[in-house]
């Protein structure tokens, strides 16, 4: 199992389902990338602690991370030595219900894509 933290790194919000429905997403990609190939189990762990700094409160772990930060834009940062990815998206992609999508093409196109 490969354990990924989804992290604010602002002010954050309140995301009741979104480590659930990211981890569908995630699940279901893989399933249909991987067609019969073995990989991991992802396991997405719930980190969503809002007005929480991170660059204070966290110290440099083996585990992968998903930093989540409101933007003017939907784009995505991976620092591959860190096992991070940092996810911008727009208050749009809040209320079209599109950051589980969005999350889970980071991880599995970006964050794990050397792993694939």
């Amino acid at each position: 199992t490969i354990p990924i933290s989804l992290r604010f790194g602002d002010a954050g919000f309140q995301f009741p389902d979104l480590v659930e429905a990211s981890q569908i997403q995630v699940d279901f990609d893989i399933q249909e990338r991987m067609k019969g190939k073995f990989f991991p189990k992802i396991k997405l762990v719930n980190d969503l602690i809002p007005n929480r700094n991170i660059s204070i409160e966290y110290e440099k772990d083996d585990k992968y991370v998903v930093e989540l930060l409101l933007s003017d834009e939907n784009s995505v940062i991976v620092d591959e030595a860190a096992y991070k990815a940092f996810a911008l998206y727009t208050m749009r992609a809040v209320h079209a219900n599109d950051l589980p999508f969005y999350i889970a093409q980071i991880i599995n196109y970006n964050l794990l894509a050397p792993d694939m």
